[in-house]
């Protein structure tokens, strides 16, 4: 914050932004940006992942609903598949131990084949909960991302510092300044995101 004394004896307020990388190389620019000069940059950054209107926005994200319904079903499929291993392992488990009870197998033998349907019901409950992490709701939750992008600037300009923060740590891995320009390293997708909407409809 840098207080300047006017003509008229009041006194204005201006907030600026630097760098704040306690690291810097010799050549890093010693610069400061004016608040409202910051801001309309990051929105401008921002607006990069808006697509230029309505009917292209319902395209792409037809398209990506589209494009998301194979990896939906396959997914429905794994985890039915992987459901039906987890009954099988289980029913061989029990005929396994009424054999042993029955008197029909020796204890080394049972022993053995007990470990091994051990290890691999283990190993397809760690796959069935991967699959619970991003099954159900993957369409939906890609939709509802891309639709963050397409108001990510609007976003930024109602919302307070703190919401600001987490909206650019969701899009970018870092900001950088110099004296006339700033930077946002884009995280994957967005990246791709910003780079196809800038050169084909800027």
């Amino acid at each position: 914050l840098i207080k300047r004394k006017q003509a008229d004896k009041t006194i204005k307020e201006h907030i600026y932004y630097f760098c704040a990388n306690n690291v810097q190389a010799a050549d890093h620019p010693k610069v400061r940006w004016r608040q409202d000069e910051l801001e309309s940059a990051i929105v401008g950054e921002l607006n990069k992942l808006k697509l230029p209107n309505e009917d292209v926005t319902t395209w792409f994200r037809n398209s990506l609903r589209a494009a998301l319904s194979d990896e939906e079903e396959y997914r429905r499929r794994s985890r039915a598949a992987l459901l039906k291993r987890e009954g099988d392992l289980e029913r061989s488990k029990t005929r396994l131990l009424d054999a042993y009870l029955a008197g029909a197998i020796e204890q080394k033998i049972f022993q053995r084949k007990a470990d091994e349907l051990k290890i691999d019901l283990e190993r397809v409950k760690e796959e069935l909960a991967k699959e619970s992490k991003i099954h159900g709701d993957f369409a939906d939750m890609a939709t509802a991302i891309f639709d963050l992008t397409q108001r990510a600037a609007d976003t930024w300009l109602r919302s307070n510092n703190s919401v600001r923060r987490e909206l650019l740590d969701v899009f970018c891995l870092n900001r950088t300044l110099d004296a006339t320009s700033l930077y946002l390293d884009w995280r994957k997708p967005f990246d791709a995101l910003a780079k196809t909407a800038e050169n084909k409809y800027g």
